[in-house]
């Protein structure tokens, strides 16, 4: 495709030694507009760099009765699926197993007021490094994690939990048909909060995330 490049004040003369200096300039001119032609588009559309960030994410709660009270010594089984923090260009042209990404699957114990925690262990999500414009890292922090959990009272269906617009929500999974459907008697809810990253000692660091606090009822 050519391009349309303005001529500025180019005018025809008959002597021909004077000619070929404006042609010299008009080439000079057409070249100039050609190089800028060719990188308008990355000035208006960015110039980004791939790369992932370091997350981890977790899951703490309370599991309470039909009354709100505790439910203590119970076992919470929670998955995290491999295709957490993948997007863009990584989550269209490989599987998660290609980026080092593998469902976490852990299994706590509720305590003597019902109270359970998870830290899934360290994980990546992707980013773009924008370098013009200076934008810097986006996004800016990692995506809320949608999360499995399961226990006696459903298994061996799960719950499947996530982020819904503007509030957490959730989803009964079933292992038998694969379908999700909704669960009418509200049995779970709660909220993310963005965690800082820890120091804990020497060589061993917490980094930060979404930590998902919920409240599950039997």
């Amino acid at each position: 495709m050519k391009s349309c490049v303005p001529c500025f004040g180019a005018r025809v003369v008959d002597s021909v030694a004077a000619a070929e200096p404006k042609a010299e300039s008009m080439k000079a001119i057409r070249s100039f507009f050609a190089v800028f032609a060719l990188f308008l588009p990355l000035i208006f559309a960015g110039c980004g760099a791939p790369g992932s960030v370091i997350t981890q994410p977790g899951v703490s709660g309370r599991l309470v009765d039909g009354h709100g009270h505790g439910v203590a010594n119970k076992r919470i089984t929670l998955m995290l699926p491999a295709q957490y923090g993948l997007a863009g260009l990584d989550a269209a042209w490989g599987k998660p197993e290609d980026y080092g990404h593998r469902q976490q699957e852990d299994t706590v114990e509720t305590d003597s007021t019902g109270r359970f925690n998870c830290l899934f262990p360290p994980t990546t999500y992707s980013i773009v490094l924008f370098l013009l414009p200076p934008l810097g890292v986006i996004p800016s922090q990692p995506p809320k994690p949608f999360f499995g959990l399961r226990t006696a009272s459903v298994e061996p269906d799960s719950y499947l939990i996530g982020w819904e617009g503007d509030h957490l929500g959730y989803r009964l999974w079933d292992h038998g048909t694969g379908a999700l459907r909704v669960d009418s008697n509200q049995k779970i809810d709660g909220t993310f909060v963005l965690r800082k990253a820890a120091a804990h000692g020497y060589n061993q660091e917490q980094f930060g995330g979404w930590q998902a606090e919920i409240t599950v009822r039997q």
